[in-house]
């Protein structure tokens, strides 16, 4: 039953989270912030996922369990999940990650002593599915422009690094996101709708980093699924030329949706200086993949996987 009083609600959309999702629910209940209501939206799962959460149903009221009635992606189980939310504040949570005990209580408070943030995040730091902490990510800083005074840098830092985490999972004062949202997908794949989000966010929204590694992300390796492509070549590497292909037809995908966004929510100027950042990051970005599919391919000697590490909700799922 919902909580009247409540200034939070997370929504966790799952499909299949039976392994992982006990130890984060249990992360949830342990947070020493208490006025919170959680959504669990169950995509039809065919494992033990509704049992596990009917255990945490019947001992903590916060809890709501909702069971899809038909099959969608992880971005559309969100805008679905949404319809819930009614608190100031709202939280995206992944059924596979873990949470600090006082992550809640520090990003709330910061939200409340900082009227102009909209957004308030920590520090993260990569867990494995054994419960081993592997450190923060390498290669860029979790803060620095993303929370800049300035848009234009705070949007062009974005583009350039194309990295939604940690901030995606922070917690948003809910009048602030709702501007930004639906999650809009514009492939089968639906990499870079969190991306999309998160560019027309940074735009209009200020965010603040609490420099404490409150946030554990579980860390996969995740490969995509060729079959899940539209695109069909029949040679003997196939599966490497339809991601290639895939790729960029993606890339140019997103461009042309940015570019449309930035235009009806920004202005048009707009849309032509912030895009080429982003087509920079999504060159950087690819390379950096190439350079991953070369290393699997001599490690494992078979055809290469498309990687996709941290990209958008739908690797959680």
């Amino acid at each position: 039953m919902m909580r009247n009083h409540s200034i939070l609600t997370i929504v966790m959309p799952v499909y299949n989270g039976g392994l992982t999702i006990r130890e984060s629910l249990s992360s949830i209940i342990s947070q020493t912030f208490l006025d919170w209501q959680l959504f669990i939206l169950d995509n039809q799962s065919s494992d033990s996922t509704q049992e596990i959460v009917n255990e945490f149903v019947g001992i903590d009221s916060r809890i709501n369990l909702v069971i899809d009635d038909c099959k969608r992606n992880s971005h559309d189980a969100a805008n679905k999940l949404l319809s819930y939310v009614n608190t100031p504040y709202f939280m995206i949570a992944c059924d596979d990650d873990i949470w600090h005990p006082d992550y809640i209580m520090t990003c709330i408070s910061c939200l409340e002593c900082n009227p102009t943030i909209d957004l308030a995040y920590t520090y993260m730091q990569y867990i494995d599915n054994n419960g081993i902490i592997h450190g923060s990510p390498k290669g860029y800083p979790q803060s620095a422009f993303f929370t800049s005074y300035n848009s234009f840098i705070r949007v062009i830092f974005f583009g350039i690094i194309r990295q939604i985490l940690p901030p995606l999972f922070g917690i948003y004062r809910t009048e602030a996101a709702l501007r930004c949202l639906p999650f809009f997908t514009f492939d089968e794949t639906i990499a870079d709708v969190d991306t999309l989000f998160l560019a027309l966010f940074l735009q209009k929204s200020r965010p603040l980093c609490v420099p404490k590694p409150y946030f554990y992300y579980r860390s996969k390796v995740r490969a995509m699924d060729p079959n899940v492509l539209s695109i069909k070549l029949n040679k003997r590497y196939s599966d490497i030329a339809r991601k290639i292909i895939y790729r960029l037809i993606h890339e140019f995908k997103f461009t042309l949706v940015l570019t449309k966004f930035f235009a009806l929510r920004c202005s048009l100027i707009q849309a032509f200086i912030y895009v080429p950042f982003f087509i920079i990051g999504g060159i950087l970005r690819e390379v950096r993949a190439v350079f991953i599919d070369i290393k699997l391919f001599h490690i494992n000697s078979v055809d290469l996987h498309f990687i996709i590490r941290s990209r958008s909700l739908s690797s959680k799922l």
